[in-house]
C-alpha cells in the first residue's frame, strides 16, 4: 500500500468513526428531548392536579362555612 492509500484508509476510518459519533450524539439528543417532554408533561399534569385540588379545597371550605352558619 502506498502512502496515499494508507492516508485514504486512515481518513475513511476517521470519517466512519465521526459518523458513528454523530449518530450517537443525535440519538442522545432525541432521547433527551423525549425525556424533557415527558417531564414537562408530568409537571403539567401535577399542576393540573394541584389546581383541581385547590379548587375542591376552596369549595369544601365554602360548604363547611355555610353549614356552620346553619
Amino acid at each position: 500500500m502506498n502512502s496515499f492509500e494508507e492516508k485514504a484508509t486512515h481518513l475513511s476510518g476517521d470519517l466512519k468513526e465521526r459518523e458513528q459519533l454523530i449518530r450517537e450524539k443525535d440519538s442522545l439528543i432525541i432521547e433527551l428531548n423525549r425525556k424533557l417532554k415527558s417531564k414537562e408533561s408530568d409537571t403539567a399534569q401535577a399542576e393540573a392536579v394541584m389546581r383541581d385540588t385547590k379548587r375542591r379545597l376552596v369549595e369544601t371550605e365554602k360548604n363547611l362555612a355555610e353549614s356552620m352558619k346553619r
